[in-house]
């Protein structure tokens, strides 16, 4: 590996070291290079709610070549999901900055289906990388938006032709493993007209004690008539800074359907921004939090009608204890002509302990004035009625408590269209909760 690479240092030679491992064509390079310039001239980003001190982007290497897996140090999940693979699945292991491991079936092979790592992609499909990859949709507006477009490595790319329907979901493993790590994987969905396909992306550290730096970004284009589920568990150690930018367009009568996780990391800044660029199209957004000890989660969701007759919705619930943070910023915004759009926003919070402190700022921006567009936040601690009343049927204080927390999960719980994505995030809840109170 160029020795660039193994030093700390976001700079312009490990820029270009990047590119040369990867011999890159000049149109790529030249889009790195513009990100890496919108990188340098803005500053780290400050919300009213989140402030991000102490964080020296330069510790950082900006790519880790991962050792090999050791699944006997692995958490469980991690290795069971691992093991669990058939040959009949389609999946990708990214291990720090690194593939692993990539299995393709033969059945999406014949039906004209690309899944591979993004590298790959851009040596056998550039002409159609570089139609879609980080255009108009990918905005560069924040500091971390434009580092993880100039730095990201491995990632994927998803194609799915016309009136293609996959039966079963094409699944991303990220994992970390060294120290000081940056992570910039990229993901990159195309579904063409009339097709539907379902993604599943999961976050794990497998060294807890390991500091690291994530930026993620996905991109979705959902083509005429397309309908895309696409979820995301993030699990990082609590030593990780984790930031991220989602952005999904749906043309006309499709939809792009988000669930979103959210239990590791130290500090979480993740933004999703949904655009309804034909008549007929929906965006869905799903997204769930657990935090604890000091850990901080800000969460913003937009969804921008641009054209008359769409549909969105967002619904948010965060769960808090110990001395953790969660911070909401969301935005509806009807655009001038975007008749009879309707659109819905949701956050709903439940603080376990003083100590935990919840912001909300749900917004309207309306352009328009056939629409219907409504918003709510809201939050609320444990009612000691509910703890009394359960505990005088059998259950102990622990027991109440995660049963009234179950019970507020539980209207977003159903709002989840992906099986496999519900299943995990209960479990990890689960989890997190039993270690909680051992």
């Amino acid at each position: 590996m160029t020795n660039i690479l193994t030093q700390a240092g976001l700079t312009q030679e490990a820029l270009k070291a990047l590119s040369d491992r990867f011999d890159e064509p000049n149109w790529l390079r030249e889009k790195r290079q513009h990100a890496f310039e919108r990188y340098e001239a803005l500053g780290i980003p400050q919300t009213r709610y989140t402030k991000i001190r102490s964080l020296d982007l330069n510790s950082f290497l900006p790519y880790s070549e991962a050792s090999e897996l050791d699944l006997s140090k692995a958490p469980s999940i991690v290795s069971e999901l691992i093991e669990a693979k058939t040959d009949a699945d389609a999946y990708g292991i990214q291990i720090d900055s690194s593939i692993h491991q990539w299995q393709v079936t033969e059945e999406l092979k014949s039906k004209g289906v690309i899944f591979c790592d993004l590298h790959t992609a851009v040596k056998e499909h550039g002409e159609l990388v570089q139609k879609y990859l980080m255009q108009d949709l990918f905005k560069l507006q924040i500091k971390f938006e434009a580092m993880h477009a100039a730095f990201w490595s491995g990632g994927v790319f998803v194609y799915v032709p016309k009136n293609v329907e996959l039966e079963t979901p094409l699944h991303m493993l990220n994992l970390h493993q060294g120290q000081q790590a940056g992570m910039f994987n990229h993901i990159l969905i195309v579904a063409e007209q009339g097709s539907r396909m379902t993604f599943m992306e999961e976050n794990y550290a497998l060294n807890r004690d390991a500091v690291a730096l994530h930026t993620g970004g996905v991109e979705v284009w959902a083509m005429d008539g397309a309908h895309v589920q696409i979820g995301s568990i993030q699990n990082w150690n609590e030593k990780t800074y984790s930031f991220g930018t989602r952005r999904g367009r749906a043309h006309k009568d499709a939809s792009v359907d988000w669930t979103l996780g959210w239990l590791g990391g130290r500090l979480t800044m993740s933004h999703l921004s949904n655009e309804l660029a034909g008549a007929g199209a929906a965006a869905y957004d799903v997204q769930m939090s657990y935090s604890h000890r000091k850990q901080h989660f800000d969460i913003s969701s937009n969804l921008v009608h641009q054209v008359p007759d769409t549909n969105g919705e967002v619904r948010v619930r965060n769960v808090l204890r110990d001395k953790s943070r969660s911070v909401f910023s969301g935005l509806i915004r009807i655009e001038p002509g975007a008749q009879r759009s309707n659109a819905y926003q949701s956050q709903r919070a439940l603080i376990l302990n003083p100590g935990a402190r919840n912001d909300a700022s749900p917004s309207l921006e309306i352009n328009a004035n056939d629409v219907r567009c409504t918003h709510a936040a809201s939050a609320s601690q444990l009612d000691d009625e509910r703890l009394f009343y359960l505990r005088s049927r059998g259950l102990d204080e622990d027991q109440a408590k995660k049963a009234i927390v179950d019970g507020f999960f539980q209207p977003t719980v159903d709002n989840i269209n992906m099986p496999v994505a519900r299943e995990r995030l209960e479990r990890l809840i689960d989890e997190k909760w039993e270690k909680d109170e051992t």
